[in-house]
């Protein structure tokens, strides 16, 4: 049944997907949708625990009402007496047998009772192993989801800086080509000085 389990679990293990925005958010969708099965999986286990206790404990009610010794105990005194008192009697022979036969059905019915206690504490056990199991599951799914899910935002802060700083403009290069723009117009208005004077002293 474990193996069973272990293998139902592999299977539903999250496909594997290409790093980027999209394949954390499929990792993440994937992680949730294990931490809900797991989860289910889990509360089946701890109602079919509860049951299996319930019948546990009626169980065990049943067989110490009918126990195993008072039965034993009744069929040696019915038996004793009456060989005692009918050694030699055939009604006395066949009331032995019947008390015999009646002692023994109830022999077996205590035993058929222990078996089904027992029966069902196995039950019970490779329950509480199987809610163990999810469990531990779910545990390490929430702690592999919660390191997703902070890459992932990790990721998407990352993202965004760098799209504000694609569309932010660079500072550093507005005040280069601002510096170059007055170094131009200096360079211009030198240039008609100059041919100002050249052209007066031509005159």
């Amino acid at each position: 049944m474990f193996e069973r389990l272990v293998r139902s679990q592999s299977k539903s293990q999250p496909e594997i997907v290409k790093p980027g925005r999209e394949g954390d958010k499929k990792r993440t969708e994937a992680l949730e949708e294990q931490v809900k099965i797991l989860s289910s999986t889990a509360s089946e286990a701890v109602d079919r625990a509860s049951e299996l206790e319930e019948e546990v404990r009626h169980l065990r009610q049943i067989t110490r009402s009918g126990s195993l010794q008072s039965s034993l105990s009744s069929f040696s005194h019915s038996t004793d007496g009456s060989r005692l008192k009918s050694s030699g009697s055939m009604n006395s022979l066949f009331s032995t047998l019947s008390t015999d036969t009646a002692a023994t059905a109830e022999f077996e019915d205590d035993i058929y009772r222990k078996n089904s206690v027992s029966g069902v504490t196995s039950d019970l056990e490779v329950e509480r192993q199987r809610r163990i199991l999810a469990e531990r599951k779910v545990e390490e799914l929430s702690k592999s989801l919660s390191k997703e899910t902070n890459s992932r935002i990790q990721l998407e802060v990352k993202y965004k800086a760098l799209e504000e700083s694609a569309e932010r403009p660079d500072e550093s290069q507005e005040k280069r080509l601002h510096t170059l723009e007055v170094a131009l117009k200096a360079i211009l208005n030198a240039r008609k000085e100059l041919n100002s004077i050249r052209h007066y002293k031509y005159v």
